[in-house]
């Protein structure tokens, strides 16, 4: 009886500190305010070095002789799992191809650290050099959590369990937040983006003028409001409204409208780094009354979206993905607007004078 009274007593005193026998250890990732496991299955978490993207984009690993998870926290352009995850899983199947994955399951979704589904997550089994894997995306606010879980023992069920484990102990500093709709995005039934013709037709305009310019800002901005979940129709919101199209090599992945769209608009994902690039086609004046249009190659990072190219026509995604991307990795070249900004900073001007900020309002 004296053991139990002091385990009674023992607890009241942890409980007055504010320490809960049952908590398990945590980390933080201050910037984002998302709470990880600090350990899985006697795996301690190991934060990477900051890379390039400083905190917005962190890695951690966990690892044995056996087991290797790899879990990442980024700011993401398009915030929603659904966008991110065909990123994860080529990312995934890409790292572990040599073991010869074959799904164990159909990617289903659950809730994570939130009351609403905000989860995709699939398991894997292999043929050779591992035993299973498994993957998730999980949407919290504007940020993403990528997990990947590899064993060379764990059978896909056990994986799986794993998996959820995990799960169960990622959550968000200020508590459940509203999450938009999450689905598995579908292949577009026919490509109509991706056509080879038209890979090496693009041409980039190397001194647009102001005018053009302009145009391509106004189409800057229209992506930068739905790279922020700013759109009740756009791939955040509604994601159901998109497919994913796919090249023939499966290097190049996009998601456009399932429905017409003027703009023959495209959004690409930067792998699972939480940047993106996009494309489309506006309307220009012409001196005849014939319908014109020009080109935009628009780059959504961390902070803001650039306009980073302009073509004569619409802008083929392959052979403008490396203009994007460029895009994505230096200063703005022509206009940029900030996340959550009405107003849009022109660069390029008659006269080469200084920056001259627009609103939009």
């Amino acid at each position: 009886m004296g053991g139990s009274i002091f385990l009674r007593i023992a607890a009241v005193l942890l409980a007055i500190a504010g320490i809960s026998l049952s908590v398990q250890a945590q980390t933080m990732h201050e910037p984002s305010g998302v709470i990880l496991p600090s350990n899985v299955d006697d795996m301690q978490i190991a934060p990477r070095k900051i890379g390039i993207y400083g905190e917005f984009a962190r890695a951690y690993d966990f690892a044995n002789e056996a087991d290797r998870i790899e879990i990442y926290v980024f700011r993401a352009t398009y915030p929603n799992a659904s966008v991110w995850f065909p990123m994860a899983k080529r990312r995934a199947l890409g790292l572990l191809e040599a073991g010869q994955p074959t799904p164990f399951n159909e990617p289903t979704i659950v809730a994570t650290g939130s009351e609403a589904p905000n989860t995709i997550r699939q398991t894997y089994w292999f043929s050779k050099h591992y035993k299973s894997s498994a993957i998730a995306t999980v949407s919290l606010g504007d940020w993403i959590v990528f997990v990947m879980t590899t064993s060379k023992v764990l059978e896909p069920a056990q994986q799986q369990a794993r998996m959820d484990t995990i799960l169960a102990q990622v959550a968000s500093r200020g508590g459940p937040s509203p999450s938009p709709p999450i689905t598995v995005i579908e292949q577009c039934a026919q490509s109509t983006m991706m056509d080879s013709y038209r890979i090496f037709d693009t041409a980039f305009i190397s001194d647009p003028g102001v005018e053009m310019v302009t145009i391509g800002a106004l189409g800057m901005q229209f992506a930068n409001i739905g790279a922020i979940a700013g759109s009740p129709e756009g791939l955040v919101q509604s994601p159901n409204r998109y497919c994913m199209e796919s090249s023939e090599s499966g290097k190049t992945m996009l998601f456009r409208s399932k429905g017409e769209d003027p703009l023959r608009r495209w959004i690409m994902p930067m792998d699972v780094s939480g940047m993106s690039i996009e494309g489309m086609a506006l309307p220009y004046p012409s001196e005849t009354d014939e319908q014109a249009t020009i080109g935009a190659v628009v780059a959504n990072n961390f902070e803001g979206s650039s306009l980073v190219a302009m073509t004569p026509e619409w802008p083929h995604p392959i052979s403008s993905a490396f203009e994007g991307f460029k895009g994505l990795m230096t200063e703005p070249a022509y206009a940029f607007v900030d996340h959550g900004s009405d107003t849009i900073t022109i660069l390029t001007e008659p006269d080469g004078g200084a920056p001259h900020p627009q609103s939009n309002e």
